[in-house]
């Protein structure tokens, strides 16, 4: 974390990755789907699926039944590695779906850019004055 001191006082706060919590993995229609929370305070939410044979693509759907996918996010596969990276701004807090054809074993890590704030200063009398 920094503080800029000034008129208006800055303060730049790191990001957090926290881990969205995943809660169903079952079929749909030949396709496989997994379930996860994304909470309302997440700024971005980065998704990372891959196996140890191939990369794949993959959509998900938000609460609200807007799909996203390579065409409508920022989405890259990375041979290399064989995973697919998907990265969406914004997201809307709820239970979202992680839909693929890839059969066989999927490792899919939600993970959400979270901005908790770790102290708050209101009015600081001298730059040392935020130390306890």
């Amino acid at each position: 974390m920094k503080f800029v001191y000034g008129n208006p006082i800055q303060i730049f706060a790191g990001t957090n990755l926290d881990n969205l919590e995943q809660i169903l993995r079952n079929n749909r229609n030949g396709r496989n789907l997994i379930s996860f929370v994304v909470p309302k305070n997440m700024s971005k939410i980065l998704l990372v699926a891959g196996n140890e044979i191939n990369t794949f693509d993959f959509t998900v759907t938000d609460p609200a039944g807007r799909q996203y996918d390579f065409s409508n996010s920022a989405y890259k596969k990375y041979e290399s590695v064989k995973k697919t990276v998907m990265i969406i701004d914004k997201p809307k807090s709820g239970e979202w779906e992680f839909e693929t054809e890839q059969t066989g074993d999927i490792n899919f890590y939600p993970l959400g850019i979270n901005q908790k704030p770790s102290q708050i200063v209101s009015n600081p009398l001298t730059q040392r004055s935020h130390l306890i």
